[in-house]
């Protein structure tokens, strides 16, 4: 069929003109007016996917804070005067840099409003050597200066050396220096030495005195097992704290033994800050971790109203740990915690 075409007079023409250019404009502002909705809606997504991608990025970054400060930044913190430093970003297989990391938050925060309520002896039983000097500084150097800081420099806890020799060093030496510590009134003694050789006298030589035992996980970076013996840690005794080295990074050292059921507690043992004869140096390993949860244990039994016995002060201790994903299949309860009252449970 032939399409008929239509014809208009002029005026007709006119207004049909004006009636499609109306029509054009009308369509023209709906399809804008869609656009327009379309734009916003997608916009308003946008912003809310932002919103929450934001959301999402601020609860991660404070999970992260808070984990941090639960974690480890008790020990460290920047820009800090204190015990440590990381000397190498890398140490002993940090994953990132950290710059500066100091120990002493504990130590500031927890003694404010610190008070002796008894006197406490430690005994250290190490060589005379180096080794021996870096564990009795950390612990109390006699400084009254107070140009090296040092765990237990309070009038009231005493720390003396009873000298072993490392060469020629045999379970009568062992038992011998123990007896020693005893004579002197020592409730803590510090044993940061370890041997893969079992010894039943020695084990009851420790069993039976009267003090709590700071023991050294051991630094071989392997997990404590029948595969690998390591003691005191595998003596198993309730008066035995087993200590490993915890890095500024809150992870456990890559030179420090672990075990969930050997080693009870991490505490700073990386980039230590240590004097002896020659000056100052930094060390690392789970000698210096023990010294200064030797350290911690000190100041809870000495400022405590309760009179701890060396059992009830090595569950307190380890009662009051934190611990993380990251640590909790490498020890059994977590990183040493001192900080604020936990140092005085009044």
């Amino acid at each position: 069929m032939q399409k008929k075409k239509i014809k208009f007079d002029n005026d007709s023409q006119i207004n049909y003109n004006r009636k499609c250019a109306k029509n054009r404009i009308t369509v023209l502002m709906i399809y804008l007016l869609v656009f327009m909705i379309v734009t916003v809606c997608a916009g308003c997504g946008n912003k809310s996917d932002d919103k929450n991608t934001e959301n999402n990025t601020t609860t991660e970054a404070k999970h992260e804070e808070e984990t941090k400060t639960l974690n480890f930044e008790q020990w460290y913190l920047d820009d800090s005067e204190g015990f440590a430093e990381c000397v190498n970003s890398f140490a002993w297989g940090m994953d990132s840099p950290e710059g500066k990391a100091d120990i002493d938050i504990s130590f500031s925060v927890g003694m404010k409003d610190f008070s002796i309520k008894r006197n406490v002896n430690i005994a250290v039983i190490d060589s005379k050597e180096e080794h021996g000097e870096h564990v009795i500084n950390l612990l109390n150097d006699n400084d009254t200066e107070n140009e090296y800081e040092s765990i237990c420099s309070l009038e009231g806890i005493n720390t003396f050396l009873v000298d072993i020799d490392y060469n020629n060093m045999d379970d009568d030496e062992v038992i011998n220096s123990i007896e020693k510590a005893k004579q002197m009134g020592a409730s803590i003694c510090v044993m940061p030495f370890t041997t893969s050789i079992y010894s039943e006298r020695v084990m009851n030589s420790m069993k039976n005195a009267d003090m709590l035992f700071v023991c050294a996980a051991g630094n071989d970076g392997i997990l404590i097992s029948e595969e690998f013996e390591t003691y005191p840690a595998m003596y198993g005794l309730s008066n035995v704290l087993i200590v490993g080295d915890e890095r500024c990074d809150g992870k456990i050292s890559d030179l420090s033994n672990y075990s969930n059921a050997y080693v009870d507690i991490l505490a700073p043992g990386t980039d230590i800050l240590c004097l002896d004869k020659n000056g100052f140096s930094y060390e690392s390993g789970t000698s210096y971790a023990c010294a200064i949860a030797a350290g911690v244990c000190a100041l809870v039994k000495a400022g405590s109203e309760k009179e701890y016995d060396s059992r009830e002060l090595k569950n307190h201790i380890c009662n009051l740990c934190l611990s993380d994903d990251g640590i909790k299949e490498k020890v059994k309860y977590g990183r040493i915690n001192a900080i604020g009252d936990f140092l005085q449970n009044k």
